[in-house]
């Protein structure tokens, strides 16, 4: 699978962090990366940031509408300046960090998404 750029640099780096506490790296999923692509796309289209779709849609939701089959899964957003910015900001979290780290994890999903001003929106779905 080719991964654009932007989330390109996100993988890496979520799998540097991952292998940096010797938890295994995760996979890239084909479904995941569509949830997560059409999630941070809806954010731009719809301006809102969130993990809840003004529609009241939780990403679980999303996902399972969208075929992804999983037991566990976790998402994380951010809006930074570029991809480095983001993985930063949420390894600097702990909420977000225990996602990136969760050993129930092993796929992966990225999504970006560049609002008008330049400001880029990444989503990281997880699965199982």
């Amino acid at each position: 699978m080719v991964l654009p750029p932007l989330v390109f640099t996100v993988f890496m780096q979520v799998n540097k962090e991952r292998q940096s506490v010797a938890a295994a790296s995760l996979a890239p999923d084909r479904c995941l990366m569509e949830m997560a692509t059409a999630r941070a796309n809806d954010m731009l289209d719809r301006n809102y940031f969130s993990h809840i779709t003004p529609d009241g849609t939780p990403p679980w939701q999303t996902m399972r509408a969208g075929g992804c089959v999983f037991h566990f899964m976790g998402e994380n957003i951010a809006e930074a300046p570029d991809p480095m910015f983001a993985v930063t900001e949420l390894w600097n979290s702990p909420e977000h960090r225990q996602n990136t780290l969760n050993i129930h994890f092993h796929k992966i999903g990225i999504g970006a998404a560049v609002r008008p001003d330049g400001t880029e929106i990444f989503v990281e779905d997880f699965s199982d």
